[in-house]
């Protein structure tokens, strides 16, 4: 594939879909001529159902691609991915990783008065422990931390013909640990799309964490003074690519980050024989 048109250190950022979004709106609220270079890999979402071994070779296929490009560093928009393979990542590739975990677990310890707190996550990401076990580094001592696998949520927000009855039929089931909770932990980046639906169930009170807005601030101190140059001199030239239905992505784009997405392509990941890994089975 032919790299054009995508100005020197612009951030590249992948997810298993529309979910990553997110991160790029977070980052452009603070940073609004840095350009990005973004992947969902729609094809095969949700991550958080797959083996540790798929989704360390997805991962490196996304970060295949994105390596041709002239990026400054990589954000892993994916909590799934951030959880099991950032080290692999960070290893692996020549360019920076950075990963929504420790950022989102430092947001939470800067908040007071919390007592119990709730994680909304994928299998994997739930699998791995890799919030309990951060946010016990930064939080006062003594609090409860629940992490909760969610696992219909990103099909519904990846469907846009989901209706809202169906998405406050899914946040429903997870009704009675909201409704005692001091913080909740968006634990995968799709899953502020169904803040509204959420809310409903909590206290007044509840502080929520978006792992999107974490990193977006963490990147701004990785960036320092470079930030600043980049927000002086650059101009958006963003590029949106999914290994799904280019038009699909575009619509829900629209109805979940309106004005972000005007184009996307279709791209094709050729699977890497790395580490003695297998191909993975293409969907149908």
């Amino acid at each position: 594939m032919k790299v054009q048109n995508v100005p020197a250190g612009a951030v590249g950022i992948f997810d298993s879909g529309v979910g990553g979004l997110t991160v790029c709106q977070a980052i452009r609220r603070r940073y609004p001529t840095i350009p990005f270079v973004y992947l969902g890999d729609s094809l095969r979402a949700p991550f958080g159902d797959r083996s540790l071994v798929e989704i360390r070779q997805i991962n490196f296929e996304i970060l295949d691609f994105l390596n041709q490009f002239p990026l400054r560093m990589i954000v892993s928009g994916c909590n799934t991915s951030s959880a099991t393979v950032l080290q692999d990542n960070q290893a692996f590739f020549s360019l920076p990783v950075l990963g929504l975990i420790d950022p989102a677990a430092k947001a939470v310890g800067r908040l007071d008065q919390v007592k119990k707190i709730t994680v909304l996550a994928t299998a994997g990401t739930v699998r791995s422990g890799a919030y309990g076990q951060l946010i016990r580094q930064y939080a006062p001592e003594g609090v409860h931390i629940r992490e909760l696998a969610c696992p219909a949520f990103v099909p519904l927000i990846e469907n846009p013909n989901t209706t809202p009855t169906q998405f406050r039929i899914a946040v429903r089931e997870f009704q009675s640990e909201l409704e005692h909770s001091d913080v909740v932990v968006f634990g995968c980046t799709h899953y502020p799309y169904l803040q509204h639906y959420i809310r409903e169930l909590c206290p007044p009170w509840v502080n929520f964490v978006d792992p999107a807005e974490a990193v977006a601030e963490e990147l701004g101190r990785i960036l320092g003074s470079d930030g600043d140059t980049v927000l002086l001199e650059k101009a958006p030239g963003d590029q949106f690519f999914t290994t799904g239905n280019p038009q699909t992505f575009k619509t829900l784009a629209g109805q979940l980050v309106p004005g972000l997405v005007t184009e996307v392509k279709r791209v094709h990941l050729t699977t890497l024989e790395l580490f003695g890994l297998s191909p993975l089975k293409k969907a149908a």
